[in-house]
């Protein structure tokens, strides 16, 4: 036996799309920028002053000392790698162009490059978990992405051959 089913077919009237009016875009535009500029930038700024303060002072030197055994164990990562991977935290970009110069294999830059990419986009992102969800939420995603990147740059240094 064969049930006819009647199947009306689903029809959305979709409006025509438009411009936005061209003050409203300006106006929205210069709220954004405006937004950025007072947050953002601050927060870049005291980043940007923080390492150059590390470097100025020899602080690295001290960081990739300790660190190495990390480094070099776990990642296969020489230990100036720790100051990219730190610059990381500021700006991904920077981060990325400051491997360049330390002449790495293909195999260590993919997991150079995979630890940045692992980590929070850049400082800003901690201070809006810090803002959106509070202090013991920021720590807790802090050890979550640093194990994370733990285990992530240990097995790739393990498991990829040369």
């Amino acid at each position: 036996m064969l049930i006819n089913r009647y199947s009306p077919e689903f029809l959305l009237e979709i409006p025509p799309y438009r411009f936005p009016p061209l003050p409203t875009l300006i106006k929205k535009l210069y709220f954004r920028v405006k937004a950025f500029l007072i947050e953002a930038v601050p927060v870049v700024m005291i980043g940007v002053l923080f390492v150059n303060i590390l470097i100025y002072f020899k602080l690295f030197d001290f960081v990739t000392s300790i660190s190495a055994p990390i480094i070099r164990g776990l990642f296969g990562l020489p230990k100036e790698a720790v100051v990219a991977l730190a610059i990381g935290f500021i700006r991904k970009d920077v981060a990325v162009g400051m491997l360049m110069p330390l002449a790495l294999s293909a195999k260590q830059l993919f997991i150079a490059a995979t630890l940045l990419a692992i980590s929070f986009p850049c400082i800003a992102t901690f201070v809006v978990i810090w803002k959106e969800l509070g202090f013991k939420d920021l720590i807790k995603a802090t050890f979550i992405m640093i194990a994370i990147s733990i285990i992530v740059g240990a097995a790739l240094n393990f498991v990829i051959l040369h």
